[in-house]
């Protein structure tokens, strides 16, 4: 089990540096994923607006490519988000009482160790087989995450009338590049519903600003996928990620809003 960070949605630039540094790895010395545990209770749109703002008070510039809210109540296995090679995943769970388990597999450190390139590891030793699965097993962590059945020092709302959890954020990198000393190194991440609640629908989420509490029943996750537009003095086009002549603020999101500018023009995240 991992420990986590405590993100106060109030100052979120505090904690931003710590976050890269474990995050947006080159060696294998540092995780490569964390677990942000909020300082109170936040809304729905709180929640989208600190992974936007903990992203862009990050040392290094990037930008969304894609967004996401969805109700997932379907456990998956090991795998990477599709996105360019070199990328950022920032993954907001809602207060749920739809309980789940996470790991992260350090594929990169398996690939360093077989003496393969990333993809070439992945190809070989498929995660989504149970082969490749059992390969990934030296490098699994389980991350600790919030069931909400006590109240936490310091934390807003009584959580002692039932599991309705608490809100959290899961910081991954999500590249796919080989180890060389400068490229960011990802990991792969599969998430476990034991008993998912098949009681709610499962499309149309209007979101609550409640705490969640009108979606106890669903597993709301919010989903932002960041590109880096510029890493230690190479454009994104030297990364191999296909961004050639990418221009910042010059995307289209999938769902549900549109950035006009700028993160502080987020219609998302308010």
């Amino acid at each position: 089990m991992t420990s986590h960070l405590l993100l106060s949605p109030d100052d979120v630039p505090a904690i931003a540096s710590e976050v890269f540094r474990r995050v947006w790895r080159t060696a294998l010395d540092r995780p490569g994923f964390e677990l942000l545990r909020f300082a109170r209770e936040v809304s729905s749109r709180e929640l989208r607006r600190a992974m936007v703002d903990l992203v862009t008070a990050f040392p290094v510039r990037f930008v969304p490519e894609r967004f996401g809210r969805f109700d997932q109540q379907v456990s998956s296995k090991f795998h990477r988000d599709g996105a360019p090679a070199s990328s950022l995943l920032v993954l907001g769970y809602e207060p749920t009482r739809v309980r789940s388990r996470f790991w992260i597999a350090d594929s990169s450190a398996a690939a360093v160790a077989a003496g393969l390139s990333l993809t070439d590891y992945l190809a070989v030793h498929n995660p989504m087989f149970p082969d490749g699965e059992a390969k990934l097993a030296p490098f699994v962590t389980e991350l600790e995450v919030p069931l909400g059945a006590a109240v936490k020092p310091g934390f807003v709302g009584d959580r002692s009338r039932g599991p309705t959890g608490e809100s959290f954020l899961v910081v991954l990198n999500n590249s796919l590049l080989p180890f060389d000393g400068r490229n960011p190194l990802g990991v792969l991440h599969k998430a476990v519903i034991p008993s998912p609640d098949l009681t709610g629908p499962r499309n149309g989420i209007e979101g609550s600003d409640r705490a969640g509490r009108e979606q106890a029943g669903r597993r709301v996750i919010n989903s932002i996928g960041f590109t880096v537009l510029c890493w230690e003095g190479r454009s994104p086009r030297l990364l191999g990620d296909g961004f050639s002549g990418y221009k910042a603020w010059s995307w289209t999101p999938t769902a549900p809003a549109r950035i006009r500018s700028s993160p502080s023009t987020c219609t998302w995240c308010g």
